[in-house]
């Protein structure tokens, strides 16, 4: 199966822009395709979605599939367009 990838701010600038992921299984989580890019990352830019514990998404981050918000519970399939949306700061 494959999906893409994207990001904002810092996070799309550690990945260099969007990143397809090849995932083996016929469907997995929103959550397992998410610690793929994980490992993808440095130890430091990791931080940058990961909690300390590195398995889960900070509580900060909103995550969408195919433009709908959703949990990283969301069973992705073939083709799906994943969005990770990092807090912006400034005014």
């Amino acid at each position: 199966m494959k999906v893409m990838f994207s990001a904002n701010g810092k996070l799309r600038e550690a990945l260099k822009g969007d990143v397809e992921l090849y995932i083996e299984a016929s469907s997995c989580s929103l959550h397992d395709a998410i610690r793929l890019v994980g490992e993808q990352l440095q130890p430091g830019q990791r931080d940058l979605l990961l909690d300390e514990d590195q398995h889960t998404v900070h509580q900060h981050i909103l995550l969408a599939v195919n433009d709908e918000m959703v949990t990283e519970d969301e069973w992705l399939r073939d083709g799906d367009r994943i969005s990770v949306l990092m807090p912006m700061a400034g005014g």
